[in-house]
């Protein structure tokens, strides 16, 4: 990851690929969080369920 930081400038196609490797990290990690955010809301339903 640190070498990608430091990527020169010159290199054009390196600099989208950064851009595409750093858009692909945060949709996945947006889709984690989404994911477990889901979880925990099913599962507290779930509780509130059976206590009722």
């Amino acid at each position: 990851m640190i070498d990608i930081a430091y990527a020169p400038v010159e290199t054009v196609p390196g600099i989208l690929q950064t851009i595409l490797v750093c858009a692909a990290v945060v949709v996945l990690s947006g889709f984690v969080v989404w994911l477990i955010v889901k979880a925990r809301k099913d599962r507290v339903k779930s509780e509130t369920n059976k206590e009722n």
